[in-house]
Formats: structure tokens, sequence, C-alpha cells
């Protein structure tokens, strides 16, 4: 009985096919090329590595320096 008005899995791969076609934006007629790139670096800045040491509570780089001394 319950089989009469289950789906099939047929009929659900096909709705969720047919709401992905519709739910889908078309694709950009443009497509962006990089034809430069740059190294920036590694880590943290200064900056950010102190507010991170703040935010986690690890050694500061200049006590870490003198401890390993």
């Amino acid at each position: 009985m319950w089989h009469e008005i289950a789906p099939s899995l047929g009929a659900l791969r096909a709705a969720r096919a047919a709401w992905q076609h519709r739910h889908t934006p078309p694709p950009s007629p443009t497509t962006l090329v990089l034809t430069h790139w740059a190294y920036d670096g590694t880590g943290l800045t200064p900056e950010l590595e102190r507010l991170a040491t703040l935010i986690g509570g690890g050694p500061m780089r200049e006590q870490a320096v003198t401890a390993d001394a």
C-alpha cells in the first residue's frame, strides 16, 4: 500500500535535477584571467600577531626570542 504513494528514486532524482536547473544561474559570458601573481609573504603582520597573542594567550615574538636565547 505505501509503495503506491511513495515516490521512486527515479522520480526523486528527476525532481532534484529540475529544481537545480531552475535555481542555477546561467554561466557568465566573461572569464576572469589572472596573468600576474605576486608573493606577499607569510605569517601575520606585527599588529595582527600582537592581536592573535592577546586573543590566544601565547607568547609574543619578542618573548619567544628572549626565552630561546
